[in-house]
């Protein structure tokens, strides 16, 4: 119960230190390695303040853990917040599909269904099937077929295919986004990081532990 008390003391004095360095890397761009050090001596504090009179290694790992599980998350973190401004940048999430745009996929599912069949698709002059996505890309009966289609939908289906259409995106978006942000920290970690991080232990273990040696 005591080392669960150290714990969270530690993880409140580590949080103060993770979370300037969440502010630096994520607006100033920067990673300053030696605010891990910091977190490492505030970690140590922070075990100190609950630990009272009690010394010795087991504060020391409290600080330990907290200091060292503070500095990997803040710098998920920092990973995390920028990747999420990419995306939502370029992915445009906060625009619903467009009537064009909703008309295009009913477009595509013509296409298979006319090649299904065995019928001829005469798509525009060097257009790639892959990127139609505009009127213009497609062959006039297709357009025309896939309009008819989603204009034959009441407005109440037409929402609802609008809805799962956004789900589906904002689902591969998300997935997405955790293989990149998994990807970014994994690149991330270099030599100096461990030092860093090295340092951080080294300094939460001895303030925690109050100076002492069991």
């Amino acid at each position: 119960m005591d080392f669960i008390k150290w714990f969270v003391g530690g993880l409140i004095g580590a949080a103060i230190g993770g979370a300037v360095w969440i502010a630096v890397g994520y607006f100033l761009e920067a990673e300053v390695g030696y605010i891990a050090w910091g977190i490492g001596l505030l970690a140590g504090i922070g075990v100190r303040a609950m630990a009272g009179n009690s010394e010795g290694a087991m504060c020391g790992i409290a600080g330990v853990l907290s200091a060292v599980g503070v500095v990997l998350l803040s710098k998920y973190l920092v990973i995390s917040l920028h990747v999420n401004a990419l995306i939502a940048k370029e992915a445009d999430l906060g625009s619903r599909p467009t009537p064009n745009a909703m008309i295009s996929s009913v477009a595509h599912e013509v296409v298979m269904e006319y090649e299904d069949a065995g019928k001829s698709v005469a798509w525009p002059a060097g257009m790639d099937p892959e990127e139609a996505y505009e009127q213009q890309h497609f062959p006039k009966d297709v357009w025309a077929e896939a309009k008819q289609r989603w204009d034959d939908l009441s407005p109440d289906e037409q929402q609802q295919q609008i809805d799962e259409r956004v789900a589906l995106v904002q689902m591969f978006v998300d997935q997405m986004s955790d293989t990149v942000k998994e990807e970014a920290f994994k690149e991330s970690l270099s030599p100096f990081d461990l030092l860093w991080l090295g340092l951080a232990a080294f300094t939460a273990f001895r303030v925690g532990a109050g100076g002492t040696e069991e």
